[in-house]
């Protein structure tokens, strides 16, 4: 934050995308393992991002339409990765908050909450089909900025936002075994 006040202090979007996603098995796992891998999780997916939001936001509001993004799977919970979603939908509910908060206090201040589905990174090697590539998303993502909008679902996501509020129990048993 420091190097980014000091030499891009034109910044005028910050994307909160980081993220690391481990397997961790709370039932028969090993416990120093997993405490130390959900520590790491929890720093990386839910506490960087806002630390790095406030620290930057006194430099997002100085110019003339900023804009603070996020992206994550908050919608529902896959079983192989509980903290890491349960993160991700923190930094879903700070978005909001966020958002709630510049609307009032400071209203030049986009907060867009976008949510890609599956990209083809070395984080998800090896998981599911249908990925979008990073090139797709990164495509996708300047569109929803450029939008304004607040909340922006990409490709797969906007049906499973779909099925969310037709069919929850369903949509659940769809991630239960992801």
């Amino acid at each position: 934050a420091a190097w980014v006040r000091e030499e891009h202090p034109d910044t005028a979007v910050l994307i909160n995308n980081a993220a690391v996603q481990r397997t961790l098995d709370f039932v028969g796992g090993e416990r120093a393992a997993l405490l130390q891998n959900l520590a790491q999780e929890l720093a990386v997916n839910l506490e960087a991002p806002v630390a790095l939001t406030a620290a930057l936001l006194p430099v997002l509001a100085s110019q003339p339409q900023p804009a603070v993004v996020t992206t994550g799977l908050a919608l529902a919970p896959k079983k192989s990765a509980p903290v890491y979603c349960a993160a991700k939908a923190g930094l879903h509910n700070f978005t909001r908050a966020l958002r709630y908060q510049t609307e009032a206090a400071a209203p030049h201040i986009r907060v867009q909450e976008i949510v890609p589905p599956l990209v083809d990174t070395r984080m998800t090697a090896g998981r599911g089909s249908g990925k979008l590539s990073p090139e797709a998303v990164a495509d996708a993502v300047v569109r929803a900025i450029e939008s304004g909008r607040a909340e922006t679902c990409i490709g797969k996501i906007r049906l499973l936002k779909w099925l969310l509020r037709l069919a929850p129990s369903a949509a659940y048993r769809i991630l239960r075994n992801e």
